[in-house]
């Protein structure tokens, strides 16, 4: 199963280019990459800004990079280039580049449930907290995939039918970060 993370974006309410600055004396990226390796998931990193620096703190890891050139169109942009790399007819992961530190049985509970709940987004959860990363069925991604790129994000995508998501209780804190300003370090 692939996991997608996305690390095209400008880091503007950062102030600096969050996807390599260091979490624990590594690169947030990596800190987000590693645990999806050691579940056992294939590494799709969508890129945009400052690729070649992005890049360069994944350099030794096995990764597919694809580039979102338009990462000004928002996030969503970003999840669209993703899914279409995903091959056809699988079900992925997801995560933002900026929610370090999450542990790879987390993320095997997650792909796990999705392989169990092959038509529900399967959303893990921290007392009652959304986190990261959530868990696409296939069907979802095929959806994605025919969207325009300034689709409002994928909460709509399941706003009109919440019966469509499962909310997976997670003993892990660290899928509720989520290092948008420099006060959330």
């Amino acid at each position: 199963m692939n996991a997608i993370i996305l690390a095209a974006g400008f880091s503007s309410r950062m102030g600096t280019l969050k996807q390599v600055m260091a979490f624990e004396d590594k690169p947030m990226t990596r800190q987000v990459a590693e645990p999806l390796l050691a579940a056992g998931l294939e590494l799709i990193v969508v890129i945009g800004h400052e690729r070649e620096r992005v890049k360069s703190v994944l350099q030794d890891l096995p990764c597919k990079y694809v580039l979102n050139p338009c990462p000004e169109d928002g996030m969503f942009s970003s999840v669209r280039m993703g899914c279409l790399t995903v091959p056809a007819g699988e079900a992925c992961l997801l995560t933002p580049c900026d929610c370090p530190g999450i542990r790879p049985e987390t993320i095997r509970q997650v792909q796990i449930t999705l392989e169990r709940e092959r038509e529900k987004v399967i959303i893990p959860t921290f007392q009652g907290r959304r986190g990261h990363p959530a868990g696409l069925p296939a069907m979802l991604v095929e959806r994605i995939r025919t969207l325009p790129p300034d689709t409002p994000g994928l909460n709509s995508l399941w706003r009109e039918q919440p019966e469509m998501v499962v909310h997976l209780e997670i003993p892990d804190p660290a899928i509720l970060r989520d290092f948008d300003r420099p006060e959330d370090f």
